[in-house]
């Protein structure tokens, strides 16, 4: 067990991230009035292809060295699995961006997403799960954002506005859960009370790891809150 422990770097609000074609000054003004958590401009195509390799978390040399590049420190934030590229690198049979293949049992993205997911904590850094390329298949986007939040991602990429909408959703939590976050810390903090480190909770045993996970969820949804006020 490590004792070494890295804080957030830097906390922000990132349940979607609206990819733009920086080549399209149109699509600029529109995207900075969308209501996406961040905006970036897809500048990929500038980088020259000898470079490309190691540009970031999207091939199999980059996956191998993911935890060299969470700790590498400076103004990096967060890390972003680039699906395509990625599967490309791998070699692997699809041609879907972010899709799952059906001769696959499950999800075959579920180990190099998680891995960065690991990193990422490790170090500090916001997981931000990668593209959905069929932005006419919003169920689809939704599953993949669903299990890319329950690894520990804090967002997804959109790569059209359409998707926007989908993973905040997604990566807000509903109110029931932040409901039961919120009873959970009220019923550790009348158990610490009485003297006690566990409490009992809808039948289920709850401890200080509860609370922690809690805490998690009312973070979030704090952020979340103060992101619609900002808006209105």
């Amino acid at each position: 067990m490590s004792h070494t422990r890295y804080p957030m770097r830097k906390p922000r609000l990132q349940r979607s991230e609206l990819a733009v074609p920086g080549s399209n000054p149109a699509f600029l003004a529109k995207a900075a009035h969308s209501a996406a958590d961040y905006v970036f401009l897809d500048l990929e195509d500038s980088v020259a292809p000898p470079d490309k390799e190691q540009a970031l978390i999207e091939t199999a040399l980059g996956m191998a060295n993911v935890e060299a590049i969470a700790s590498s420190g400076g103004r990096l934030e967060a890390l972003h699995f680039g699906v395509a590229d990625y599967a490309a690198s791998l070699r692997a049979r699809t041609v879907s961006i972010g899709g799952l293949n059906p001769d696959y049992p499950g999800d075959q993205w579920h180990f190099a997403l998680s891995r960065m997911i690991v990193a990422c904590r490790a170090y500090g850094l916001r997981p931000i799960d990668g593209p959905f390329g069929d932005y006419s298949d919003p169920d689809g986007y939704r599953a993949g954002a669903r299990r890319a939040a329950a690894l520990g991602c804090e967002g997804k990429w959109a790569i059209h506005p359409s998707q926007i909408e989908l993973a905040n959703e997604v990566f807000s939590p509903p109110p029931a859960e932040v409901d039961r976050a919120r009873r959970i810390v009220e019923a550790l903090r009348a158990a610490e009370a009485q003297g006690k480190g566990a409490a009992s909770l809808d039948g289920r045993m709850i401890d200080a790891a509860s609370e922690r996970m809690a805490q998690t969820i009312l973070t979030l949804d704090d952020a979340v809150r103060r992101a619609e006020a900002s808006q209105a």
